[in-house]
């Protein structure tokens, strides 16, 4: 589901051990530019250029970031994910082409990411949301071979084309 078809209303929140636990909090975010790629802390930082879900993101930290002090992941229009070595990356045809496991992997790529946000973290006396990649697309970058022969064996690619983001699908 893109972002623009999330309900905020209808996300559950469970409260165990006093930090929000979301279930249903799972979205393609639309298409950003990833300037460096994969950092040495496992996170890719999108820039967002779309104005309306840099509206829809702070929106959804008003309703479901309650605990303060709160440390966003959009810093202006720049998107913080924590993306694991086991993430898939598709590109655009929807055909496995690794996984972003080095450093600077992914840089100077535009990228859609199917991203899940499965809570609150409390960390040096801050909280935010917890937010992991769960796929990656990544516009004009063809297969390796390698990828090829483990296309077969991937999940499915799960993105949705992102031809007009700001419109519901």
């Amino acid at each position: 589901m893109k972002w623009i078809g999330v309900d905020l209303d209808a996300i559950e929140v469970s409260r165990p051990k006093g930090l929000p636990k979301f279930q249903g909090l799972r979205f393609q975010t639309p298409r950003g530019l990833c300037r460096y790629g994969r950092s040495e802390y496992k996170t890719i930082t999108v820039e967002m250029g779309n104005r309306a879900f840099i509206n829809w993101w702070r929106d959804m930290e008003l309703k479901l970031g309650d605990m303060q002090p709160f440390n966003s992941n959009l810093k202006e229009n720049m998107l913080r994910l924590k993306i694991d070595d086991d993430v898939p990356v598709f590109d655009e045809r929807r055909n496995y082409i690794g996984a972003f496991t080095g450093v600077g992997d992914g840089a100077g790529k535009e990228m859609s990411c199917l991203i899940e946000i499965p809570g609150m973290y409390y960390f040096n006396d801050m909280y935010g949301f917890t937010v992991r990649c769960v796929q990656v697309m990544v516009y004009d970058d063809p297969p390796t071979p390698e990828a090829e022969e483990q296309n077969a064996a991937v999940k499915p690619c799960a993105l949705l084309d992102s031809d007009d983001e700001s419109q519901p699908s």
